[in-house]
């Protein structure tokens, strides 16, 4: 038998060479092989975000539980990301970082409350892993937020006098010197988003709104934070308050074209703006917007209407020590076609962030289901290969 003679091979490895060379029409070479394309983690099909509000931050006068609720609230947002998949797209927070210039704390002003409040923020959005990139941090201005101290009592009077929606239109769309002294109550809390990192919730900085556009799973997002802080006071009754809604409406809503699903970010519900503002209001917000988030109340509710506009009010952070807290995670799941809204709540006997469970309308996981019509028909894909095919 000569060794390289295959004729001389025994019978069965004749056999197995032959199949082996004549699996392909031809012999694999550098000029006729080709990859198809390798098979890759799959695809993200969910948009998700962690909501939190009202943290009303001030050491010295946070009750005794503060730090307690604080770390437990991290301790919670690692869990919900180890144990329920949560791998946030965006943090948005909806007003009220601080709790404001107070004569009572002189030794904490309203600078080193945000400063405070921003390495909250930072542990919240680094605790997820994959983290939450600074530029998909939102955040809109709250009542407490603003510098009290700046709130003169001329411009306060001008508001409460006014009956016409049309001067506050004309306020807010000229910002002229009046305007700025409106503004000027919210500089502490733009200078603190300037020195954090937070410039992108700057693209209009004379009157402190934003939009951003993101992409996430396919679908793209447009992002739109309002100010409904700007004509705060000494007096902030239900009712009490002029917002310019319609105007930031419009303008806002003029950069967010070409998108699947819009968010407005609010701190103020709208029961708490003046009778002069458009009472369809409401109406128009739905309408340009699948999703309202909103702080301000301390209460957690998600309410769902007809149309499938979905809002979305958070619980405080922290508000005090015998005030309900709260917190929720949002997973729009592409492929189900529904959103999943996660509600957390503080619970002071276990020490412990947990479900708030609503009787009726959450499971015990405090998880509400909606099914909103705007989410997209999920795109059928072909498996990816990994086979190398042969020309």
């Amino acid at each position: 038998m000569h060794p390289h003679d295959p004729h001389s091979w025994p019978r069965l490895l004749r056999e197995k060479a032959a199949r082996q060379y004549t699996r392909y029409d031809k012999p694999p070479t550098n000029d006729n092989m080709t990859n198809s394309p390798p098979e890759t983690t799959p695809a993200k099909r969910n948009v998700e975000w962690v909501h939190l509000s009202d943290l009303h931050y001030c050491s010295a006068r946070h009750g005794y539980d503060s730090g307690q609720v604080q770390t437990a609230l991290l301790d919670d947002l690692k869990y919900m990301n180890n144990h329920h998949g949560f791998k946030p797209d965006f943090l948005f927070f909806t007003g009220d970082l601080a709790w404001g210039n107070d004569p009572k704390y002189p030794n904490e002003p309203l600078d080193r409350q945000f400063a405070a409040a921003h390495l909250l923020i930072e542990q919240a959005r680094t605790t997820f892993d994959p983290e939450i990139s600074r530029d998909r941090v939102f955040i809109v201005p709250g009542n407490h937020d603003i510098d009290r101290a700046r709130a003169l009592a001329p411009e306060t009077e001008f508001l409460a006098k006014q009956t016409d929606v049309q001067a506050i239109t004309a306020l807010i769309h000229q910002a002229g010197p009046l305007w700025r002294r409106y503004i000027e109550r919210l500089e502490c809390y733009r200078q603190f988003l300037i020195n954090c990192g937070y410039s992108h919730l700057l693209t209009d900085p004379q009157r402190i709104i934003f939009t951003q556009l993101h992409t996430v799973a396919g679908l793209r997002i447009g992002i739109a934070g309002f100010n409904t802080a700007w004509s705060c006071g000494e007096s902030e009754r239900k009712g009490s308050l002029w917002f310019a809604g319609e105007w930031q409406l419009k303008h806002l809503r003029t950069f967010l074209n070409d998108t699947d699903v819009r968010i407005a970010l609010l701190h103020h519900p709208f029961p708490w703006f003046v009778d002069q503002e458009p009472t369809d209001l409401h109406i128009h917000f739905e309408r340009e917007f699948q999703i309202m988030l909103h702080g301000h109340e301390h209460l957690g509710w998600v309410d769902q209407k007809r149309n499938g506009h979905v809002r979305i009010s958070a619980g405080a952070s922290y508000a005090s020590s015998a005030k309900e807290k709260g917190y929720n995670l949002v997973r729009l799941n592409l492929d189900k076609r529904r959103a999943e809204v996660w509600m957390r709540t503080f619970d002071p006997f276990a020490a412990k962030w947990a479900p708030r469970v609503i009787t009726g309308q959450t499971d015990n996981q405090g998880t509400l289901v909606l099914n909103p019509p705007w989410i997209p028909q999920p795109i059928k894909q072909s498996p990816p290969s990994n086979r190398l095919t042969y020309t």
